[in-house]
């Protein structure tokens, strides 16, 4: 179901850009329904395989035995909660990957956002001067016209209008690649018209040194939450890779309905993990995942 989006007029703001970008980015909705996912997997990788229901017959002329059963297979015990583990410290990474989406969204509202407004505001002043040179340039041809200044202090007036005529057009110009950022960040599409710039500026008060900031965004970054969860979730895997040295086991019952009394025949059976190469090669799969994601974390 779509949600409603807040309507962007006159009088929108910037809160409301951002509140549209993140109801509306694909980007972002991606993010939120592929950590959705990964936090049901974890019921997924905790749980027991579905039972089964098994069904034998002997028959010879006549059906001498009819035995239903239940089956069930049980891995060691260990080795679900090593699942779950694995599947919880993946979703912790998606949930970061989440917020990163998030605010790269963010990002991308306020940057154009804020490069709008300083472009309308310079074209504003242009045009104020502007005007005020026009006014400047016919109190010239009048005291020209009375010999108290030259010709050339006209013409100066004439080629500074000119120029901030020529700056204004590209200001102008220089608009509409920034809504169409705008409009991509906001999850628009091109046929769509472009949303109106908040005629209220709201800016970010900053009201710390670069090195809080810095150690700010060292503690807050998602991306660098999400690789460390990556790392944890590579150092699971390894957890869960030795664990399948561990047998599994099957076991259930089957009850043969034709004999009186009932007889009734237990199952049990247990793998044999003597694959000694393959359980190696698991090991060394996930031992490389987990070298994979701390060079990944360092280097991000």
């Amino acid at each position: 179901r779509k949600v409603a989006l807040p309507a962007l007029d006159a009088d929108a703001t910037l809160s409301m850009l951002l509140t549209y970008a993140m109801l509306n980015q694909p980007r972002v909705e991606a993010a939120y329904y592929e950590y959705a996912a990964s936090v049901e997997r974890i019921t997924l990788e905790r749980s027991l395989s579905d039972p089964k229901f098994t069904f034998e017959m002997d028959i010879t002329n006549v059906i001498e035995t009819v035995m239903p059963g239940l089956m069930i297979d049980i891995p060691w015990p260990t080795k679900l909660t090593a699942r779950a583990d694995v599947a919880s410290a993946e979703s912790q990474a998606r949930r970061f990957a989440f917020e990163s989406a998030a605010l790269e969204t963010a990002f991308d509202v306020k940057l154009p956002y804020y490069r709008l407004h300083f472009i309308d505001e310079r074209i504003r002043v242009n045009r104020e001067m502007l005007v005020l040179l026009g006014a400047l340039e016919e109190i010239a041809r009048v005291r020209n016209e009375a010999a108290q200044v030259t010709l050339q202090d006209v013409l100066r007036a004439q080629i500074e209008q000119e120029r901030l005529k020529t700056e204004i057009a590209n200001l102008d110009d220089s608009r509409n690649p920034l809504m169409a950022k705008l409009k991509t960040a906001l999850g628009m599409s091109p046929e769509q018209p472009n949303p109106p710039v908040p005629a209220q500026f709201d800016s970010t008060p900053l009201d710390m040194s670069s090195d809080q900031l810095f150690a700010i965004a060292m503690a807050r970054n998602p991306r660098l939450k999400s690789m460390e969860a990556e790392v944890r979730a590579a150092e699971e895997g390894i957890t869960l890779a030795r664990k399948s040295r561990l047998p599994d086991f099957t076991i259930g019952v089957e009850a043969d309905v034709r004999t009186t009394p009932v007889m009734w025949r237990p199952k049990f059976d247990v793998t044999l993990p003597i694959w000694r190469d393959k359980i190696a090669a698991e090991i060394a799969a996930a031992q490389a995942r987990k070298k994979s994601s701390m060079l990944r974390a360092e280097s991000g």
